[in-house]
């Protein structure tokens, strides 16, 4: 099934991105997807960790705090194809920073991490200045997030945070033991049940993401997992 093969290739994308070394390097001369800075709105910005080797950007939309939603390590390192750059630390110096020490796993529990993440985020933009939500790529840790801090700051939906955040960046990709989380947080929350989901882009990417989520629970049930 599509589905299943894209669920694959997101994946394999993601598993890429948490080995160590793995990240692409920034190209000179090109804007591919690892070196955006996506604006969510409000001084909510998502990205990946390649995109915070360009301080001029993170000085010109005036992001002052960062959010690492993956690892320390992601800093260790360079992803400039400039000779002998220093490591991504280095330039972050001056910067409020935060990190989650969080894997992208499904068994990775996420919940008390989106509270303090949150509260973070609200402590930021309180003193100013916008704050960089980010993973390795963007894509799973970041993005559920920041999904998780609109469900619970400004009291948002499930549907109406994946949306506002796929309209930023329409290839994020919470993993499947997210997803159960932020439907969990929704149903805790008590915020408006998911209507039926439109047949657009984000809402075909949310119907994908309930039946991954699915055919995974019932392949459990089974025993095949």
């Amino acid at each position: 099934m599509a589905w299943l093969r894209e669920a694959a290739a997101a994946s394999a994308q993601r598993s890429a991105g948490n080995s160590a070394g793995t990240v692409p390097a920034v190209s000179a001369g090109s804007s591919p997807s690892w070196s955006r800075i996506d604006d969510l709105g409000g001084g909510l910005f998502l990205c990946g960790a390649a995109a915070l080797e360009n301080r001029a950007e993170l000085e010109r939309l005036g992001i002052r705090s960062i959010l690492n939603c993956a690892t320390e390590d992601l800093y260790d390192r360079s992803y400039s194809q400039k000779e002998n750059s220093a490591p991504l630390r280095q330039k972050l110096e001056g910067y409020k920073v935060q990190v989650f020490d969080a894997q992208d796993v499904e068994e990775q529990p996420m919940t008390d991490l989106w509270k303090s993440g949150s509260e973070f985020i609200d402590s930021s933009l309180q003193t100013g200045g916008g704050v960089a939500i980010h993973c390795a790529q963007g894509i799973s840790r970041s993005s559920s997030t920041c999904i998780a801090y609109l469900m619970m700051k400004e009291r948002m939906s499930l549907d109406a945070a994946f949306r506002r955040v796929f309209q930023a960046r329409n290839y994020i990709r919470p993993n499947p033991g997210f997803w159960q989380q932020l439907r969990d947080l929704e149903k805790k929350l008590g915020t408006l049940p998911p209507r039926p989901s439109e047949a657009d882009e984000a809402g075909l990417a949310m119907a994908r993401l309930d039946e991954e989520l699915s055919s995974k629970k019932s392949a459990m049930a089974a025993g095949w997992l």
